[in-house]
């Protein structure tokens, strides 16, 4: 479910005035992902605060809090035995 782009989304959830905010207290595992992205905003600080809000409020014992590398792919290959030089790509 795409909640939107905006931070008055994260503002909304983290106040609990979000449609979503019944779903997610009813979660049995909610997780938070959030994107490396966000720590090259000005804001990163204040957004992360709301994120960590949004877990703490959902009132659920178990919400998950995780970072998503913006090259999970590149992560993943690395993992995999693949290894990039330059443009192009060994095995």
């Amino acid at each position: 479910m795409h909640l939107g782009n905006s931070t008055k989304v994260l503002i909304d959830l983290a106040e609990g005035r979000h449609i979503f905010c019944k779903s997610l207290r009813n979660a049995k595992n909610p997780i938070i992902i959030i994107g490396t992205e966000i720590f090259k905003r000005k804001d990163a600080k204040a957004l992360i605060n709301l994120t960590r809000t949004i877990a703490l409020n959902s009132f659920c014992a178990n919400t998950s809090y995780n970072v998503l590398h913006a090259n999970v792919g590149q992560i993943n290959a690395c993992n995999w035995g693949y290894v990039q030089v330059l443009d192009h790509l060994y095995i």
